[in-house]
């Protein structure tokens, strides 16, 4: 997991980014090859579960993008569609009291964070 990287630089703020850009990732990790259910449930051989490391590593890798480079429509997509629903349905819950839910941009906000 240590070895997942995203940015090369040693100062505090590039550890820090690292730290929270991999998070998910490295719980993924521990939660699905932790070594009850690698070595109980799967019966994985030390060579197998060393491969499947490095398949792992080798596409993290590969899903990295560069500063700048074009994303795609689809990811656009993935972030314009649900704020314009959000902010959409903020019009029709406007005005009830009894409604207690975040939407619109705030929302927007707490799911990017």
């Amino acid at each position: 997991c240590d070895s997942l990287k995203i940015i090369t630089e040693r100062d505090q703020i590039s550890k820090d980014t690292n730290t929270n850009a991999t998070i998910l990732m490295k719980i993924a990790i521990r939660f699905y090859l932790c070594s009850k259910k690698v070595i109980l449930q799967e019966k994985m051989s030390k060579d197998s579960f060393n491969w499947l490391l490095g398949e792992i590593k080798s596409r993290f890798d590969k899903s990295l993008s560069h500063p700048g480079e074009m994303v795609g429509s689809i990811a656009a997509q993935s972030m314009g569609e649900p704020a314009t629903q959000m902010t959409l349905n903020t019009f029709h819950s406007a005005g009830i009291s009894s409604k207690n839910v975040t939407l619109g941009v705030p929302r927007l906000k707490e799911i990017i964070n």
